[in-house]
């Protein structure tokens, strides 16, 4: 019997082998939306990624600054890889169940969306160059400075957050922003001010989701209006602007004062008219033989023009004598 051990360890050993190989050949989800400039590394080599296309355990994604990819995994895990990002699907394997026995991936570089699927909480774990995430039941955004720096934003549930040097803060704040770099003995955490900063340089997911599918949202709005926050810092380091100097009446000689209306003048009375006793030929064109002091009897104006006032005077004379 014992010169069939040999073969019979032999045998165990390919049998290993092969499923192995049949666990890291298993599909364990597909990409659904690909925005051109992402590619995917597998066994096979280097190719193009494309909507549709199914990823396995080992498959390595990467996107250029125009690339974006949308994974759905069998267990309904979602993870968005944004533009210049790089995600090793490290180790995965699916039950029949469509629940995950183990969900391992590497975010290498970049930015990136979580939200965990219908696999226990303990089965997931996230490394990065200098962070590792525990999750439960977790929705989360994702920055990976390469070798430098990790840090996330949370949106729902709660991350188990630590570093390369065994520091470790568990984040359920809802917007709740950590990171820790290679340099950091501990996590840094971040006031209100500082936090919206990052999340407007870090995290373009926060400011918007609009190249996000429906389904790959989070719930964003647990940070506020970022760039409100903004614009408020903005006005109180401002310096308050003078009131503006009042222009002055005289535009052109402000010194030199300004003279005042001429009052407007009173109204002329009525010229009384004139009364011209002994006036006559108002009918005629000739000139007028009356004088107007003496009396005007005998002053009729007969339309020829010549007064007979100086005529009835000469005969009341003469009556006067007689």
């Amino acid at each position: 019997m014992d010169i069939f051990k040999p073969w019979l360890l032999l045998l165990v050993a390919a049998t290993l082998l092969f499923t192995t190989e049949i666990a890291q050949a298993q599909t364990v989800g597909r990409a659904v939306d690909v925005n051109a400039g992402a590619t995917l590394v597998s066994v096979g080599g280097k190719r193009r990624l494309t909507a549709g296309a199914s990823v396995k355990s080992g498959d390595v994604i990467q996107t250029n600054s125009t690339g974006q990819v949308h994974l759905l995994f069998d267990d309904d895990t979602k993870i968005v890889v944004g533009p210049r990002s790089t995600l090793e699907i490290d180790d995965i394997l699916i039950r029949k169940n469509g629940r995950a026995k183990r969900f391992t991936i590497n975010a290498l570089g970049g930015t990136f969306r979580f939200l965990s699927g219908k696999s226990a909480k303990s089965t997931y774990k996230i490394d990065t160059p200098t962070a590792t995430l525990g999750i439960r039941g977790t929705i989360f955004d994702l920055h990976v400075e390469n070798q430098r720096a990790t840090s996330v934003v949370l949106y729902q549930g709660s991350i188990d957050f630590c570093n390369r040097r065994g520091a470790c803060e568990q984040i359920r704040r809802r917007c709740g922003v950590a990171r820790t770099s290679e340099r950091q003995n501990d996590i840094q955490s971040f006031s209100r001010e500082n936090r919206n900063k990052m999340l407007r340089e870090d995290f373009p997911y926060v400011a918007s989701q609009s190249d996000v599918l429906a389904r790959f949202r989070a719930p964003v709005r647990t940070c506020g209006n970022i760039a409100d926050v903004k614009e408020r810092k903005k006005k109180v380091i401002e310096p308050k602007k003078p009131n503006k100097p009042e222009k002055p009446d005289n535009p052109n000689n402000p010194n030199k004062p300004v003279k005042p209306d001429k009052p407007d003048k009173p109204d002329e009375p009525d010229k009384p008219k004139s009364e011209a006793p002994g006036q006559s030929g108002t009918n005629g064109g000739g000139k007028s033989q009356g004088k107007g002091n003496d009396v005007s009897q005998g002053q009729h104006g007969t339309g020829t023009g010549k007064g007979k006032g100086e005529e009835n005077r000469k005969k009341k004379g003469q009556k006067g004598k007689n």
